[in-house]
């Protein structure tokens, strides 16, 4: 119930939050043949939770793995397509930051000809975790009628959910930020 709960909610903000937080922009750029493609990112980028995952990431449907699959059949008179998905199940926009400033992904960005980061969901996920088992108390082993019973009191979720909209718009400017400089620091490090 937590899981739903949490998954419904975190796509209600993401539907509403992702026009405020970014920016559109088409480039066009001429790649190599084949391609190397370079995903960056959290859960999603990574493909967890959907049928074949592991942790080796490419044995799932991902959008990535899709991706792959569409440029490897349409180039395969040209070599195909090389997809390299180092996305981190559970990173935040902050901890892509970190891990792409260490180096880890130096190799991989300087080789890269595209590169696709999906990062995000994290950074308000906490917020309605926290809002979910502290503020309405609900657990994973939380029933429909339990959750029916705790949010009888309106006027105490609409407080907690006014707390939680100036954490939310805090988490996203933060997110905003650290996305400039994870674009700025991939630009540094890749031709892609």
């Amino acid at each position: 119930m937590l899981k739903q709960l949490t998954a419904f909610f975190t796509a209600t903000v993401m539907a509403c939050a992702t026009p405020l937080a970014c920016n559109a922009e088409v480039i066009k750029h001429e790649v190599n043949v084949p391609p190397n493609i370079l995903v960056l990112g959290d859960s999603i980028a990574a493909g967890y939770g959907l049928e074949g995952y592991s942790e080796n990431r490419y044995s799932c449907a991902s959008y990535a793995n899709l991706l792959h699959d569409q440029y490897d059949a349409e180039l395969k008179d040209a070599g195909g397509c090389k997809l390299v998905n180092s996305a981190v199940v559970g990173d935040t926009s902050q901890q892509l930051l970190d891990r792409i400033n260490s180096g880890e992904f130096d190799a991989d960005l300087a080789d890269s000809d595209a590169v696709i980061i999906s990062i995000g969901g994290n950074d308000i996920l906490g917020l309605f975790i926290d809002f979910l088992m502290n503020d309405l108390g609900i657990t994973s082993e939380s029933t429909m009628s339990d959750l029916m019973d705790k949010t009888k009191d309106i006027i105490g979720i609409a407080m907690d959910m006014k707390d939680m909209s100036d954490d939310m718009d805090k988490a996203l400017k933060n997110f905003t930020n650290t996305l400039d400089d994870i674009i700025n620091a991939v630009e540094a490090k890749s031709n892609g």
